[in-house]
C-alpha cells in the first residue's frame, strides 16, 4: 500500500466502532457508520468497468438503505475507474 492508496480508501484501514460495517469488493469499498444520514456511509476506492456503472450504483444504493441509510457520499478519487467517472 502506497501513501495515494490509503488517502483514496483511509476507512479501509480504520478500526470498526460498534455499528459500523465495512463491505470490501473488487469494484468499491462501501463503508456503512452507526447512522443513517449520507454523511456516514462513503463509497470509495471505485474500479468500475464502464458497462457497469449504473449497475453498481443502484447495487451501492441498495446496500446502504438496506441498514437505513437515507444516502451516502461518493468518494471519487484519481485512481477510480473509468477514469471519467466524476
Amino acid at each position: 500500500m502506497n501513501l495515494l492508496q490509503l488517502a483514496e480508501a483511509a476507512t479501509t484501514y480504520e478500526p470498526l466502532k460498534a455499528g459500523e460495517d465495512l463491505q470490501i469488493t473488487d469494484r468499491y469499498v462501501l463503508f456503512r457508520g452507526a447512522g443513517t444520514h449520507a454523511t456516514v456511509n462513503s463509497a470509495e476506492r471505485l474500479r468500475l468497468g464502464p458497462d457497469s456503472v449504473a449497475e453498481t450504483v443502484d447495487e451501492v444504493r441498495r446496500l446502504v438503505r438496506a441498514r437505513g441509510g437515507s444516502g451516502l457520499t461518493w468518494k471519487v478519487a484519481s485512481l477510480a475507474t473509468p477514469p471519467d467517472l466524476a
